[in-house]
C-alpha cells in the first residue's frame, strides 16, 4: 500500500508501506522533489491512501498542500488503475483509499 500517512498506517494496519513522502523510505527520500512515482508504481501497490477534498459540486479533489498529492492525482497510471473507496465525510479534509482495479 503506498501512503501519504506512513507511521499511523503501518503502526494499524501492521503491514509494511510504501511511504510515499519519504520519511522512512530510503529510495524515495533520495528522490527529489517529493515523489518518485515510477518507483511507487512498480511495487504495484492495491491500495494508495491520498489526503483529498470535495468540491461543492462533489468532485474528489487533491487537497493541495506540500505532500505528493496533486502529483499522484494528475498521473495517468494512478487515474487508469485506481478509485475511490470512500464515501463523503464531513471532515472537509481526510484520508482517502484508493484501489487498484488494473492487474
Amino acid at each position: 500500500m503506498a501512503v501519504i500517512d506512513a507511521v499511523a498506517i503501518a503502526f494499524n494496519s501492521e503491514r509494511p508501506p510504501i511511504d510515499m513522502p519519504g520519511l522512512n523510505n530510503e529510495h524515495i527520500a533520495h528522490a527529489p522533489p517529493l515523489v518518485d512515482l515510477d518507483y511507487v508504481f512498480a511495487q504495484e501497490p492495491q491500495g494508495i491512501q491520498l489526503h483529498s477534498a470535495f468540491t461543492e459540486a462533489g468532485e474528489l479533489v487533491p487537497k493541495a498542500n506540500r505532500d505528493p498529492n496533486e502529483t499522484i492525482f494528475e498521473d495517468g497510471r494512478f487515474k487508469a488503475c485506481n478509485r475511490p473507496d470512500t464515501g463523503r465525510p464531513e471532515d472537509p479534509f481526510y484520508s482517502s483509499m484508493f484501489i487498484r482495479v488494473c492487474k
